[in-house]
Formats: structure tokens, C-alpha cells, sequence
């Protein structure tokens, strides 16, 4: 995938899909996405959350009711899901997530609950899981990142998945192809 300049951002959000590789503890990734929400480019967010746990599942419920409700951010943020290690960031994903929800984004919990096991788990499988959430978000058939469907979608995940250097990046079959990303922290 190819890494693009952060002043592009809101230019790619408006063509297509684009994701952010963070350090999770560095709030740098963290700040763009808020800034990227304020500037409206953002419709859907994708994170690094098991879509498939009944504890995130159950709280991710419980934050898009309490926004529906009209809830502040930090109302949401309360009930919001959050992993254990992201709170380590001054910018705690439950925040983020409020954040995004309050402002009209929607929000997907994205990867698998391998991501749970040591060593990050099966990336072959986490990334399956992230394509298909894609895929059933945007309503899309192939996973594209250039398309009208995929228009302010951002994906906010850890740098090592999109990194070409490692054998977990995103660049293959099992996610979106050619997907832009931005390196931060």
C-alpha cells in the first residue's frame, strides 16, 4: 500500500478509503482522525476492536444508542468500548469513538477476537475481518478503496499492518488492495 502525505488526507477521504497506522500509545494518530472528523471528510470509521466479542459488541450497541439519544461525548465515551492497552493513550479509543459518533460518523469495530492472543494473532485472519467489514459497510462486492462507496471511510489501525516491511501489512488479498495510508507515530 502505498504511505501518502498527511496534507492529502482530506483530498483521498473525499476520492476513497484511507488509513492511519499509529502507535497505539502516541495520541498523534489519534489527533488526525479528530481532525479529519472536524473538517467532515470522516462518514465511517473503522478501528482496531473485535467486532466479534460480546463485551465490544455489547458496548459499541450501547454507544450508537446513547448518540442517538443526543448524549454528549462524554456520556458516550462512558459506555463506549475501549481495549485495555489503549488506554495508555491520552486519546483513549472509548474517547475517539464518542468523538466520531457525536459528530455523525458512523463507527465499525473491525478486526477479529484473535486480535486478543499474544503476538496480535492471526493477521491472515484479523484482516479478512477487516476487509469484510469493509465490504458489508460499504455495500460493495470487492473490497475498494476507490469508489464511491468508500468515500470517507478511515480505517485508524497499527502502523505495522500497513507497513510493507512486515508480513502483516494490509497489501494482499486478504484486505485492500493499493489502500493510501499515512504513518503516524
Amino acid at each position: 500500500m502505498p504511505k501518502v502525505l498527511e496534507v492529502n488526507a482530506v483530498n483521498f477521504l473525499k476520492a476513497g478509503a484511507l488509513g492511519i497506522g499509529e502507535e497505539h500509545n502516541d495520541p498523534a494518530g489519534r489527533r488526525l482522525v479528530k481532525e479529519l472528523i472536524d473538517k467532515g471528510v470522516v462518514k465511517k470509521l473503522f478501528v482496531e476492536l473485535a467486532k466479534n466479542t460480546e463485551r465490544f459488541s455489547r458496548a459499541m450497541a450501547a454507544a450508537n444508542a446513547k448518540a442517538a439519544e443526543g448524549g454528549n461525548i462524554e456520556e458516550i465515551a462512558s459506555v463506549a468500548p475501549c481495549g485495555d492497552l489503549d488506554r495508555l493513550n491520552e486519546i483513549p479509543l472509548n474517547h475517539l469513538i464518542a468523538y466520531a459518533l457525536f459528530h455523525g460518523a458512523q463507527v465499525f469495530l473491525a478486526d477479529d477476537r484473535s486480535m486478543a492472543k499474544l503476538r496480535g494473532g492471526n493477521f491472515d485472519i484479523r484482516h479478512a475481518q477487516i476487509r469484510d467489514t469493509f465490504k458489508e459497510a460499504t455495500g460493495q462486492g470487492a473490497a475498494k478503496w476507490y469508489s464511491e462507496e468508500a468515500k470517507g471511510c478511515l480505517f485508524l489501525w497499527g502502523g505495522a499492518h500497513f507497513d510493507h516491511k512486515t508480513k502483516s501489512h494490509l497489501d494482499d488479498a486478504n484486505f485492500i488492495y493499493g489502500l493510501p495510508w499515512i504513518e503516524k507515530g
